[in-house]
């Protein structure tokens, strides 16, 4: 049986211009008329379903053309290239696991806002290892550094904006990834791994001084546990958790955790 370009074009989903790529591509190879138009047997339209399939699976279309050819490839090539395009399937797939991951552990933070919105509460720290740029800023120079921040970069949303503030008082932003992150580069001395601590805890919110200020985000923390005559023992680090601009201002709200000895 005979398809004109439109029907084919119309039931596979596929534009007429794609139908000529593949023709010269050698995917496919419709009948010419007498009249220059092109007609489709059901063997070609069954070879487009068959490339339809190889493209879902990532295969490129000159790997398609090559493998439809009559000196195409073999059978251990072609299950020597599925093999790869199911690792790489894999790959997205844990990929898109920690993507909702991260999407999720946002979600939940939002709607944790109201309960603990400026209220203090005592708890364990999360364990996270920050990426600490100091002293260039958020653009780090150094080379090893700048390529580690990038790579940070592309995992979030699990990878977290954060502010950190040492035992000196120095205040600083950072990325921050859940948990103990290994690294063998030349930037593991840029890593800081926290340990989970006890910690007094809240949520906050701060303006557009966040980045020139981040001490600020740790002030009220510190105040009440002076008040009741704790005091910081290890790093303390925020996440930034989301940025609110429906009031005519921007609110960038913020999750901190400020470690202390419970036993003064």
């Amino acid at each position: 049986m005979k398809h004109n370009i439109g029907d084919v074009a119309r039931t596979l989903g596929i534009t007429p211009s794609a139908l000529h790529y593949f023709e010269r591509e050698g995917i496919i190879s419709p009948t010419k008329e007498e009249s220059g138009h092109r007609t489709y047997t059901d063997f070609e339209v069954f070879r487009l379903m068959s490339y339809m399939k190889y493209r879902a699976m990532g295969v490129s279309v000159k790997e398609v053309s090559k493998q439809f050819s009559l000196t195409g490839d073999t059978l251990p090539e072609i299950s020597q290239r599925l093999a790869r395009k199911r690792e790489e399937a894999a790959k997205k797939e844990e990929n898109y696991r920690m993507m909702q991951e991260g999407i999720k552990w946002f979600e939940d933070s939002i709607e944790r806002i109201p309960q603990h919105m400026d209220e203090f509460d005592v708890c364990y720290s999360p364990e996270v290892t920050l990426l600490d740029t100091r002293p260039d800023g958020l653009i780090p120079q150094d080379a090893d550094v700048c390529k580690t921040f990038q790579s940070w970069l592309e995992d979030m949303p699990l990878t977290r904006i954060s502010i950190a503030l040492d035992q000196d008082g120095v205040a600083f932003m950072a990325q921050a990834k859940p948990g103990l992150v290994t690294a063998e580069d030349a930037c593991g001395q840029r890593m800081i791994h926290l340990l989970p601590s006890i910690s007094l805890h809240t949520i906050l919110y701060m303006g557009d001084d966040i980045v020139d200020n981040p001490h600020q985000a740790f002030a009220g923390v510190l105040t009440h546990l002076q008040k009741h005559h704790f005091t910081q023992n290890a790093m303390a680090f925020g996440h930034v958790l989301v940025v609110d601009c429906s009031m005519g201002k921007r609110r960038i709200y913020l999750e901190v955790w400020v470690p202390f000895n419970a036993f003064e």
